[in-house]
This record gives C-alpha cells, sequence and structure tokens, in this order.
C-alpha cells in the first residue's frame, strides 16, 4: 500500500483531477487540483447528465452539474438572441457615426497632411 502511495505521489495522479468552474464552466482535465479551490471549482464532476447539451445549457447545483430546463433553455436563447441584437445596433450606430464624420471631414475638403495631422 505504501508503495502504491509513493508511486501516485511521485506520478503526481495523486492530486489530478478534471475540474469545472462554477461560473464559466470552463472544464479542464487532469490538473493539480490544490490549485483550484473547491469554491470556485467542481472536482471530478459528473458530467453525464449533460452529455449532448451545448455548456449553455448546464447549470450547477451545489456539486452537480444538470442541463437547463425547457423554459429555462428559451430564457436563454431569448436573452442571446437580445444580446446579439444589441451588439449588432451598437455596431450599426458606430458605423453610421463613423460614415457622418468621415462624410463631414470630406465636406472640409482638408488635404491628406492636414487629415494626418487630425490623427486620421
Amino acid at each position: 500500500m505504501k508503495t502504491l502511495f509513493l508511486l501516485l505521489l511521485m506520478s503526481g495522479s495523486l492530486f489530478s483531477a478534471d475540474v469545472l468552474n462554477r461560473d464559466s464552466k470552463v472544464f479542464l482535465k487532469s490538473v493539480h487540483t490544490p490549485d483550484y479551490p473547491v469554491k470556485q471549482w467542481i472536482v471530478n464532476p459528473d458530467l453525464s447528465a449533460v452529455q449532448g447539451y451545448a455548456v449553455k445549457y448546464w447549470k450547477i447545483k451545489g456539486d452537480i452539474v444538470l442541463p437547463m430546463t425547457v423554459e429555462e433553455i428559451q430564457l436563454q436563447d431569448a436573452i442571446t438572441a437580445q444580446a446579439g441584437l444589441t451588439k449588432q445596433a451598437a455596431s450599426a450606430l458606430k458605423e453610421s457615426y463613423y460614415q457622418s464624420a468621415m462624410a463631414k471631414l470630406k465636406a472640409l475638403n482638408l488635404t491628406q497632411d492636414e487629415l494626418n495631422a487630425l490623427g486620421f
């Protein structure tokens, strides 16, 4: 038994396990577990219940990883879609401001040297 313990200790596998971050759901394989506090990480999580589900549809209750319910999935999808639309709108608005600013600069009839001096 002592020999097995020493072999495990020397190989590093005594402190080696898989971990799942409770917030980001980042999954890491075969890590040095003392480096991953259990307050933030689940050590050797059982992922069998979430097989076939995208990570964004996982939820964590204590140390148990479960799939979201149909209602939770629909809500997650709605939030993701809304965030995407908001990002698209912000991007379009930024592009609109850029085009407007460029049109105004062009109307000023500045030379390339003058534009360079302004940082363009």
